[in-house]
């Protein structure tokens, strides 16, 4: 986490730190196994946790029973970026809810923290981390000659076709599977 740009953020950014393996936490999809973290718990990188976030900047709403904005699970700060990541446990995901994610996300960042829509569009990238089909599994098998180095460049990992987002609201989306997470930041030169 570059800490110069984070302290360039609201300070709820600073207030809610945690980690990816935390902030991985969500329910089953069937609704019995209590809780299931996304991705392995020896990934200690440090992230926000924006769920956290979300609620201090709209706790006044919440008590007053207002609708608030839905939020992406993490945050992650580069020098010149800012990294939403939203993790999701098997394989039934909602795109309409993936897009009101990132969608609200980055109008509390315009209203919150002082961002534009020219900024977001440049600095904020949108990582979806989850579970794949078997049927996605295999079309990724057949192409990974391709992009050996860099799977998270194969747009067949994204079923949902958030790559329509990027230079509307976003500047870059990716998909991948929970066990490339950790690659995925190595290669982005997150710090781990």
């Amino acid at each position: 986490m570059n800490r110069a740009e984070l302290n360039r953020h609201a300070k709820e950014f600073r207030k809610n730190l945690s980690t990816f393996y935390k902030t991985s936490k969500s329910k089953t999809d069937d609704g019995l196994s209590a809780v299931k973290y996304c991705i392995s718990e020896d990934v200690l990188l440090e992230a926000v946790d924006f769920d956290a976030v979300q609620r201090d900047w709209y706790k006044v709403q919440r008590a007053n029973g207002e609708k608030v904005p839905c939020s992406v699970d993490a945050m992650y700060f580069t020098e010149g970026k800012i990294y939403a990541v939203e993790f999701k446990s098997g394989v039934n995901v909602d795109a309409v809810n993936l897009v009101r994610k990132i969608y609200d996300t980055v109008m509390a960042l315009i209203e919150k923290d002082r961002q534009d829509i020219a900024t977001c569009r440049s600095k904020v990238e949108y990582l979806v981390v989850a579970e794949q089909s078997q049927s996605t599994r295999e079309k990724v098998v057949a192409r990974a000659a391709e992009y050996h180095s860099r799977p998270w460049e194969m747009r067949v990992w994204d079923r949902w076709k958030l790559y329509n987002l990027e230079k509307v609201i976003v500047s870059r989306t990716y998909v991948i599977p929970p066990n490339l997470f950790s690659l995925f930041a190595k290669t982005k030169h997150w710090v781990t």
